[in-house]
């Protein structure tokens, strides 16, 4: 059994946040490239140098909410959860997992899992979709406990080695 109890803070959920963005859309990102310069050149085209400006004033506007406000607002919107900055406990075991907040209890069985990413600082356990998980950071764990844990999400078929 592995018992793990820490609070999410808010820098490292943003960090988050961002690099499953990146993940989940990587291959909108170079359609959307490819997209910018095709536009860029057809309003060069056609309204001259004022019309590439205006483009490239709209898109800078576009990807500066998609770097730096979507990722904040998501925080907004948690923030304004009961659970937010209270003590999260996690225990693993042989069938499962539980979650336990100030106000709720889930259990969760292995086979709900679709498969376990470790990233460099956090633990994710997908449910059903890419971008649906239960996120774990490492700074939880002790250097046992996450061996403990890899070796048994090993085991469950959920991560790969």
């Amino acid at each position: 059994m592995i018992d793990l109890q820490f609070t999410l803070q808010s820098q490292e959920l943003i960090a988050l946040f961002r690099r499953m963005q990146f993940q989940a859309t990587r291959w909108r990102w170079v359609f959307l490239g490819v997209m910018m310069i095709v536009v860029a050149w057809i309003c060069s085209q056609i309204v001259g140098w004022g019309g590439l400006l205006m483009f490239v004033v709209i898109f800078s506007m576009l990807l500066i909410w998609l770097l730096w406000g979507y990722p904040r607002s998501v925080l907004r919107t948690i923030k304004k959860m009961p659970s937010w900055g209270k003590p999260v406990q996690y225990v693993f075991d042989e069938n499962g997992f539980t979650q336990q907040t100030v106000v709720s209890k889930a259990t969760v069985q292995w086979h709900a899992i679709i498969r376990a990413e470790e990233l460099p600082d956090w633990i994710l356990l997908h449910i059903g979709s890419p971008l649906i998980f239960y996120s774990i950071p490492k700074r939880a764990f002790t250097v046992d406990q996450q061996k403990a844990l890899k070796t048994l999400l090993t085991n469950k078929g959920l991560l790969k080695v």
